[in-house]
């Protein structure tokens, strides 16, 4: 009888689980239906394929150096936009910058040889494609037979909705985390690190990679890292001149001082924290948290490269998450979609039952709700600010668990997953000792991080408890009520 009550239970909760997820994919459709026949193409939906479609158009006419030249990014820009957006909730018309190497740019040569409507399509489910292709590939390298459960949960995440909605280029970042991972996880560094090259993408992404990379004396994956660098400047150098370049720096310096089109109080770091301060906290304070939370990531996402961690399966995918998780927090720009290549490390850990589930569900579940809520019964603008709070906080979340798993001395395969660790499959069968993290003696762990830990703990806990859904509304609320 106990056997058929347990049973009976899974059964019943893994139908809430498809029900909700149905209804998260209705609801998805409902919401880019209505910003499609509201504000028509261009403006919201896909005003990323805008920008790349005009820098294949640039480089095609004009030369790679010239998509650096906001003038000319509005000339190609600007038709398109005024063609196909309409409504009232239309934004005014600013060009938004393509900051991309040149060699990142060849893919949007073709873009310009179809017409805007089908070549958004197009490059829609390019992406789309390119995911689903690259989640399955991860579940066959981790040894797992294809479950579409899992993978499809995740691609419900936030971040791959706004990638596909934007038309981002995010997906190329998951690939690229995803062979880094799996190429150390076979002790091929050099080659792991060819791989990690490919973050130049979008280079804020290295900005805790490189020196974790570097504390931790893995100079083979660094090396690699360099050998990718001096290619891809080569390429660029070869395409736009150094002429070329040096319009990119100049781009790239904009940035700090907040263009018109970076959004950065919709972003998942600790400065949107501090721009959104109106909201709940005085100026002073909302500073002095943001900067404490800032160096709070900072602090741990380095210190997940020394923790003291014995050869075990799924160390270095803890590492990747969790170093990604913080970068989240700590790049100065950085979105919500900017997080999509959390999925590798997430797939990789779940499969192997070395990741908590209620993580795995509040991570995917959490900012999308809190933004569709927030979009249907406020604004799109409002839930955009609201999901970069919400995904900072699932972020740190994501990092407290891994710095605790890490510095706690215990495994990933020991954690509270919700599952048996017993299931759980090497990669290969015989590297299944290659997947390891290199050993730091106990008398190096930082004093702060007990303390830190600690808190941790005590959030974790919180986390699980039934009241924070309601508690979460009510802050939703409060934040609605004061703008």
């Amino acid at each position: 009888m106990c056997s058929t009550g347990l049973g009976s239970r899974s059964t019943q909760s893994e139908w809430w689980q498809r029900l909700t997820l149905a209804a998260l994919t209705l609801a998805y459709a409902v919401y880019v239906a209505q910003a499609v026949a509201t504000r028509g193409l261009f403006e919201y939906v896909g005003i990323d394929y805008q920008t790349f479609r005009a820098s294949g158009e640039i480089a095609r006419t004009s030369g790679f150096a010239q998509i650096y030249d906001l003038a000319a990014q509005a000339q190609y820009q600007q038709p398109l936009r005024d063609q196909y957006s309409f409504g009232r909730w239309r934004i005014p018309f600013v060009q938004a910058p393509a900051p991309y190497l040149p060699v990142f740019v060849l893919p949007f040569l073709i873009l310009p040889s179809f017409a805007p409507i089908p070549g958004l399509v197009f490059w829609t489910l390019l992406s789309a494609g390119i995911l689903v292709i690259y989640l399955r590939q991860l579940l066959s390298a981790a040894g797992d037979e294809w479950r579409v459960s899992l993978p499809f949960e995740l691609t419900l995440a936030l971040p791959v909705f706004l990638t596909l909605l934007f038309g981002q280029i995010n997906v190329w970042l998951l690939v690229f985390t995803g062979q880094f991972l799996l190429a150390n996880a076979r002790g091929r560094e050099l080659r792991s690190g060819l791989w990690l090259g490919g973050l130049l993408l979008k280079p804020q992404t290295l900005i805790l990679f490189l020196p974790g990379l570097l504390i931790s004396r893995r100079f083979k994956v660094l090396a690699g890292w360099a050998i990718s660098l001096l290619v891809i400047l080569a390429i660029s150098a070869a395409l736009a001149g150094m002429q070329g370049l040096q319009n990119l720096v100049q781009l790239v310096r904009l940035y700090p001082g907040n263009l018109p089109t970076t959004f950065p109080d919709s972003m998942m770091n600790w400065r949107a924290l501090t721009l959104n301060r109106a909201l709940f906290l005085s100026s002073s304070v909302a500073w002095k948290l943001g900067m404490a939370g800032l160096a709070m990531s900072l602090v741990l996402g380095l210190a997940l490269w020394l923790a003291p961690a014995p050869p075990a399966s799924g160390r270095f995918a803890l590492v990747v998450l969790g170093t990604w998780a913080a970068t989240a927090g700590v790049a100065w720009h950085s979105h919500v979609h900017m997080a999509l290549p959390m999925l590798a490390p997430l797939l990789y850990l779940a499969l192997r039952q070395e990741v908590p589930r209620w993580l795995v569900h509040v991570w995917i579940l959490g900012p999308s709700v809190l933004f569709l809520e927030e979009a249907f019964r406020v604004s799109p603008g409002q839930a955009h600010v609201l999901a970069g709070l919400a995904m900072l906080a699932v972020n740190s979340l994501v990092l407290g668990w891994v710095t605790r798993v890490l510095w706690s001395g215990g495994s990933a395969e020991n954690a509270d997953v919700g599952g048996s660790a017993t299931d759980s499959r090497p990669l290969q069968p015989t590297v299944a000792t290659t997947i390891q993290y290199r050993s730091m003696q106990n008398r190096y762990v930082p004093h702060a991080l007990t303390a830190t830990l600690n808190v941790i703990k005590t959030a974790e806990t919180a986390v699980r408890r039934p009241r924070i859904p309601r508690a979460t509304s009510r802050i939703a609320s409060g934040i609605r009520s004061k703008r």
